[in-house]
Parts: C-alpha cells; structure tokens; sequence
C-alpha cells in the first residue's frame, strides 16, 4: 500500500505491464526488466476448467488452421506460415502469413492495417516479436557491460539489435498475423478470412 501515486504507477509498469511500451510503427518494447504479475486466484481454477475442454479445441484450431493456411496459399503473393509435414497436431494460438514485398506497392505494416479495417481484427505486422530490437533494457546492459554481461563472468561482449537475426528480421518486414483466430473458428470463417486477405492483395498488387 502506497499514498505515492509516482510509486503505485511504477509499480504497475514493471509488475503489471511488463516494462513494456508501445512505440509506433513497432509495437511493445521493454524498456525495463519488468514481470508478468498479472495472475489472479482465479487462474488456476480457470486452467482446471480448460483442462475439461482442452482435447476439443486443440482439434478444432488444428482443423481450421490448416483449412486457412490452404486457403491463403492459393492467393498469388501470399503464403501462409508453413505447418511441418512431421506435425500431427498443430495447436496455434494466431494465424499467420508472408507476402512476397515485390509483388505489392505497400509493406506488410500497410497490408495488414488494410486486413484489420476489411474485418480481421486485431491484423498487424508485430515487429516487436523480434527480441533483441524489442528489448532495449538488454541492450544497455550489454553496452555496459553491468553483470552478467561483464568481463568476467562474459568470456566475449554481447549487443541486442535486428543484426543478431537477420533472417527472423527479414521474416517480420513480411509477416502479418492475427491472434483472434481461435477454435471458434468455423469452415466459413476460415473464407472469409481468406476472402479478406485476396480482397487486400488484389487491392495493392503491382
């Protein structure tokens, strides 16, 4: 308990909100090393729960998303995140494509702005999924070397930029995804998704 609203509202940021902050045309970055203490009582009565419908819905949202990733795959420009032949259950938690950047006059930030104002909520390109860009709090300690990022314990120096994985970062500059996709999904949702999608690249195709 705190009278010191400056106290309170740090508390939240690091506690609650992770560190992070949204930074336009990027998305979330930690700008501390903040903590996931978002976990209420609730939580494991609600896992309990889950667990009585777990089996279903893993089902469902391997069906559905495999009949999506087909159905993108068939639009010029567009392919969807490919599932491994060697994956007989692929239980995602978001739906996902590339596009190939020379087939279309926009970015994939573009795109996916397109795809959310068609109907696809919450479709967006996520650059922040790059870590070592999305968390600048790592890159100022290893710029100053404070521990563990010292020498010693470090036998070398580290930085935590896009340059540390280039081929993930050349990934983002395509992908655009969407985490509302969920076992509600039906067969006519996967279309219309998919139907949304070819609309926007018909839309921007060179």
């Amino acid at each position: 308990l705190t009278n010191d609203d400056e106290l309170a509202e740090r508390a939240r940021f690091v506690g609650q909100s992770r560190g992070g902050e949204m930074v336009e045309h990027f998305g979330r970055v930690h700008t501390v090393n903040g903590f996931a203490h978002r976990m209420t009582q609730s939580t494991a009565a609600i896992c309990l729960a889950q667990l009585e419908i777990i089996q279903p819905q893993v089902e469902k949202r391997d069906r559905m998303i495999r009949l999506l990733s087909a159905l993108l795959d068939e639009i010029p420009g567009v392919s969807a995140l490919p599932i491994p032949p060697e994956t007989e259950v692929y239980s995602c938690w978001m739906a996902g494509f590339t596009i190939d950047l020379e087939q279309f006059r926009c970015d994939a930030e573009e795109f996916g702005a397109q795809v959310a104002a068609a109907g696809i909520l919450g479709a967006s390109q996520a650059r922040y999924y790059l870590l070592p860009a999305a968390l600048p709090y790592l890159t100022e300690a290893a710029e100053r070397q404070r521990f563990p990022y010292s020498q010693p314990p470090s036998s070398r120096t580290y930085r935590y930029d896009a340059t540390c994985c280039p081929n993930a970062h050349e990934l983002l500059e395509r992908f655009i995804r969407w985490s509302t996709f969920c076992d509600k999904y039906e067969p006519h949702h996967c279309e219309q998704a998919a139907a949304i999608v070819r609309r926007v690249a018909d839309e921007y195709r060179l």
